[in-house]
């Protein structure tokens, strides 16, 4: 699960850098699990194919130096999952404003207990050789675009795709008004 967190990561870190167009490398990532900021961290070890795959994936988007430590008492993430009260979460506690070191230079920020060369939490060792074809997916309006040459008619699927998204639980009925069209217009011009 520890793993799968990592990856789910690195990838919303992706998707983000790209979005606001900075450098990914700027991005700090914390995890509360030593086995895996290990397993990021070592340059020589053989992993499963489960580990091995997501671990390449975590490393073709990030640096094993943009990983850090926190420990679990100072991780806001675990304090929901450990039983605190729903009416203890508001907006001036850490679950919001993230832990207090954060607030600090990076020198008051928590030491990695990992070293480089520490290869005490070897999985199963397994020669193997990892090959990782990292899908891209494209924007679904994209694909509309290139199977629709007319505008008209791709407005009119994404007004109906709208008002379809936006009320789940009824079955669409009647025509499509002037909000729900522009409202498609919109969505469509913003498409990079």
């Amino acid at each position: 699960m520890e793993l799968q967190a990592v990856l789910t990561a690195v990838r919303l870190g992706a998707a983000i850098a790209a979005q606001l167009k900075m450098p990914s490398a700027d991005i700090t990532y914390w995890t509360d699990s030593t086995t895996v900021l290990h397993w990021i961290s070592s340059t020589n070890m053989k992993f499963d194919v489960f580990v091995g795959n997501r671990i390449a994936e975590v490393l073709e988007e990030s640096e094993p130096k943009q990983w850090r430590y926190v420990p679990t008492e100072l991780n806001p993430a675990d304090d929901l999952s450990r039983g605190a009260r729903s009416d203890s979460v508001n907006t001036s506690c850490r679950w919001f404003r993230g832990p207090k070191f954060l607030w600090s230079t990076e020198e008051c920020w928590p030491l990695n207990p990992i070293s480089r060369n520490d290869e005490v939490l070897t999985p199963t060792a397994v020669s193997i050789g990892v090959v990782n074809e990292l899908q891209r997916f494209e924007n679904p309006l994209a694909s509309l675009f290139d199977r629709c040459s007319r505008w008209k008619p791709i407005i009119r699927i994404v007004a109906w795709v709208l008002r379809a998204m936006k009320k789940r639980n009824l079955r669409p009925t009647g025509s499509l008004n002037v909000e729900e069209l522009n409202a498609a217009r919109e969505v469509c011009l913003r498409v990079e």
